[in-house]
């Protein structure tokens, strides 16, 4: 039969060091800081499916896909310079979208016209003298 080996303080924290070196050895670094997509939806208002579908398969955001087998979401990152420069081009795009727009008539008279049509505005009768 073996002696019971004595447990002593300095014989827990002679292993509790050796631990965390063990650890800090292994933990890999992040080698890429990027914004995950909740950040950006976060930030947007977005959905994260939105952010994928309209603008990172389409190729206007640029991200890299991180791999892992239990990724539901996709494991999209978006570096912080690609996305400043997304944001500076989505701001450009509604710049030119707001200058196509030409109204011949007012917003508001293509409203009642359209409601005259069909039929949905009610003309106040006017008195007669």
């Amino acid at each position: 039969m073996s002696t019971p080996t004595v447990i002593t303080s300095a014989l827990i924290w002679e292993k509790l060091d050796a631990i965390e070196k063990l650890l800090s050895q292994t933990k890999r670094k992040r080698r890429f800081k990027g914004l995950l997509l909740s950040d950006i939806s976060k930030d947007l208002r977005v959905s994260s499916e939105f952010i994928v579908k309209e603008w990172i398969l389409t190729g206007k955001l640029l991200a890299i896909k991180i791999g892992g087998e239990n990724r539901t979401r996709g494991g999209y990152r978006v570096s912080e310079e690609d996305y400043i420069e997304f944001l500076e081009e989505l701001m450009k795009a509604e710049d030119r979208e707001e200058e196509r727009i030409i109204f011949i008539k007012s917003p508001e008279q293509i409203i009642k016209d359209f409601q005259r049509e069909n039929g949905l505005l009610k003309e106040k009768k006017r008195k007669r003298n």
